[in-house]
């Protein structure tokens, strides 16, 4: 299985939710879109492991950026 075929796994839900918000997902958007997810999760993974006061405002950016990538 490769990296597309997992993140493509997801997809019939994201799609659904797609087509009730009245918009129409292909393949590639969706596995775009699920790429930036996972760096932007990193990105916090890696933020949060180095110290939450110390990259506090850094942080809630990518809160605020991952809050609206799940939209």
């Amino acid at each position: 299985m490769t990296e597309d075929d997992e993140l493509f796994a997801d997809m019939p839900r994201a799609y659904i939710r797609g087509l009730e918000k009245g918009k129409g997902y292909v393949k590639e958007n969706y596995l775009r879109e699920r790429r930036e997810w996972i760096k932007l999760r990193q990105t916090i993974a890696h933020y949060e492991s180095d110290g939450r006061k110390k990259h506090k405002k850094r942080l809630a950016e990518l809160y605020r950026e991952e809050k609206q990538l799940a939209k």
